[in-house]
């Protein structure tokens, strides 16, 4: 298997008033990521 060129990520944003409420984003907000990953190995030993 080779190394990945590109990934995926799909996000989800929660705003106030269930969505109806406009906001702005600005350049200067920053943004946390966490991610994770489930693999499955197969080794000798």
């Amino acid at each position: 298997m080779g190394a990945a060129k590109k990934i995926l990520v799909r996000a989800t944003a929660t705003t106030l008033n269930g969505g109806n409420t406009n906001i702005k984003i600005y350049d200067f907000y920053k943004l946390d990521v966490k991610l994770g990953a489930i693999a499955k190995m197969r080794l000798t030993l």
